[in-house]
């Protein structure tokens, strides 16, 4: 036989197999569902760029950009200032300074973000496929379902804001940490864990929750060692473009303000957490708004439905059943089985609180992007083995997006509201 022709052979048999492999998921109903809220999800990133949120930070990013790119301005070591009360790592606003060669407006810049959002959901579902193990993959993609229709994870793939290139950014942190036992994995790990809390903080906090579990079960486990020095090598490299903001920190470390410890000790993160993995969090973008007018929606000829409330109440019912399910089973000693994602949840929902705790910082909502979509998946896992329920939690969260963006596509947003006034009826339009 010609090597063409067994090329030829191996093609078709790869192919022959690839179609059996789509013919077998397609036959699985909740394969379908998880594919169809994927979809779904990918699909409303896209719709009405032009009502994204246009504020201060969004303006200041897309003007510093375009300016860097056009020669108005000398590059920024160092980006613009952050609610702690320092400026930012100039890696945080360095992207920005990237999308701006390819994007003539802040139109076409958002869309830039809106699809780096659903690449990461397209390699998350790919790497589950190819390296979960498959006791856990069902968990792990109802998680990324849930991550693609959740109402404020689609909001924050729809700015031009540093925390919304997180997960793409984040991605990249796993795929590393996971294969932190060879040389490339962890080199990729301690570099890019080092970029990604230079583009936002809260990324310093993940990644360190990470080595602290990794540093842990390595003492536990001797087997499969964690190459610590490429590690290292990684996070040395990494660290030299904040050397400007490291320089700057010496110099105001000690007059910077802190939060009071009353504000600090609210639990802001387990809050955020579990909210973030109901969908019960659209009042961070709304505010008064929130209770005052959007529970009734939608409005049928113009009567209100209280729609979005009864899904609210369902979702709020679904959350607080799982808990109490998940608490029975711990107490009974039901839940004895390992999960991988154990070591992710320890790491972003214990230890990343801890450490925040610890360096009293005020925890806002958006401070856990960095951590989707392992809060999605912890909501997954409480619902395992129930697809009825996780059906339904995905419709509700579906259901609750759309709502939401139609109603800010409705109205326009607001100047009184968190969300403001969208673009295209902003009077700044092209600073």
């Amino acid at each position: 036989m010609s090597s063409l022709e067994t090329g030829t052979n191996q093609i078709v048999s790869l192919r022959d197999r690839g179609f059996k492999s789509i013919r077998q998921s397609i036959q699985n109903p909740e394969t379908c569902w998880i594919i169809l809220f994927i979809v779904f999800g990918c699909l409303l990133r896209l719709i009405w760029a032009e009502d994204m949120k246009w504020k201060e930070d969004e303006i200041w990013m897309y003007r510093t950009a375009r300016s860097v790119v056009e020669g108005r301005m000398p590059w920024p070591w160092l980006g613009m200032g952050n609610g702690v009360g320092f400026l930012n790592p100039g890696l945080s606003v360095w992207c920005f300074i990237a999308l701006a060669w390819v994007s003539e407006n802040p139109v076409a810049m958002v869309r830039w973000v809106m699809v780096s959002n659903i690449v990461t959901i397209v390699l998350f579902a790919e790497f589950i496929r190819r390296y979960v193990d498959k006791s856990e993959q069902l968990v792990w993609f109802w998680g990324l379902a849930l991550l693609s229709v959740n109402p404020l994870a689609i909001h924050f793939s729809r700015a031009i804001w540093a925390t919304d290139i997180l997960p793409f950014v984040g991605f990249f942190v796993f795929a590393g940490h996971w294969f932190r036992q060879r040389r490339s994995g962890a080199f990729t790990w301690g570099l890019v864990g080092t970029l990604i809390g230079q583009i936002h903080m809260s990324g310093f906090f993940w990644q360190a929750g990470l080595v602290l579990v990794s540093a842990w079960k390595n003492r536990k486990e001797l087997q499969a060692k964690v190459k610590w020095g490429w590690c290292l090598l990684g996070t040395t490299i990494g660290a030299i473009p904040m050397l400007p903001w490291i320089s700057q920190m010496g110099t105001i470390a000690a007059t910077i303000a802190r939060p009071s410890w009353a504000e600090i000790l609210t639990p802001n993160f387990p809050l955020h957490w579990l909210l973030s993995g109901w969908g019960l969090n659209l009042e961070y973008d709304l505010g008064p708004e929130f209770w005052r007018t959007f529970i009734q929606e939608p409005r049928i000829f113009g009567y209100p439905s209280f729609g979005v409330a009864l899904a609210l109440l369902f979702l709020a019912i679904s959350a607080i059943a799982s808990l109490v399910r998940w608490w029975k089973a711990r107490s009974s000693g039901e839940i004895k089985s390992e999960f991988v994602i154990t070591d992710y949840f320890w790491a972003g929902g214990v230890i990343m609180p801890l450490l925040l705790l610890v360096a009293r910082v005020r925890v806002p909502g958006h401070y856990l992007i960095v951590l989707y979509p392992f809060i999605q998946i912890w909501a997954a896992w409480l619902e395992r083995g129930r697809m009825r329920s996780l059906i339904l939690i995905c419709v509700a969260q579906l259901f609750l997006s759309i709502c939401f963006l139609t109603f800010i596509h409705v109205h326009g947003g607001n100047s009184n509201w968190p969300y403001g006034l969208v673009y295209h009826l902003h009077p700044l339009q092209n600073p």
